[in-house]
């Protein structure tokens, strides 16, 4: 009795010979794609956009230190031309215990846009006024050089404020680094 011995050949669309290792790579290949197609079709097919902060927070150093923090406001209180906020609240260096943060762009971006020259309120319009108070007297800085970011709903700084002299009130003293991000909570 004689032993036959078949070999057989791997099937091919080219109708080549397909060696094993071949099919062994193509399998893998088949299975990364198919893994690939699961992890692509398990993420959401729309991107999300940025978010605006959960809550308002401005950082002082220089002249006057610490953080000043409170929940977003209505997004009716803010937008491209920027926004005010008020904080009852001390700093380190100095007496006052109310603080406002003027964020102005009074220029032509209605929706805001990113800026690095500032022109107080008048010139370009664009401009961040820091103002406190102690009860009796008013002290102003206001934007020398930074950068300032504006949205319809969000934004941010850091800014180098100096004394300013243009206002009613008094010069502030020294000069403040102030960096901050705000949004808004739309009304229901």
């Amino acid at each position: 009795m004689t032993l036959v011995r078949r070999t057989f050949r791997a099937l091919s669309i080219s109708d080549f010979p397909a060696s094993r290792h071949g099919l062994r790579k193509r399998a893998y290949l088949g299975m990364a794609v198919g893994v690939g197609a699961l992890a692509l079709l398990s993420v959401p097919a729309v991107a999300h956009a940025s978010t605006s902060p959960s809550t308002t927070t401005f950082k002082f150093s220089g002249a006057v230190q610490g953080t000043l923090t409170q929940s977003n406001g209505p997004c009716e209180s803010v937008g491209g031309y920027g926004g005010q906020f008020a904080f009852s609240s001390k700093l380190r260096g100095s007496s006052s215990d109310e603080w406002t943060v003027n964020v102005n762009n009074l220029g032509k971006q209605k929706n805001g846009g990113t800026f690095n020259k500032f022109g107080g309120l008048t010139g370009n319009g664009v401009s961040v006024v820091l103002q406190s108070s102690n009860g009796t007297t008013d002290y102003y800085w206001a934007s020398k050089s930074g950068v300032l970011t504006i949205t319809p709903t969000s934004g941010s700084l850091k800014i180098l404020l100096v004394p300013d002299q243009s206002f009613s009130g008094k010069p502030g003293k020294g000069t403040i680094h102030l960096t901050g991000s705000w949004g808004c909570e739309a009304s229901s």
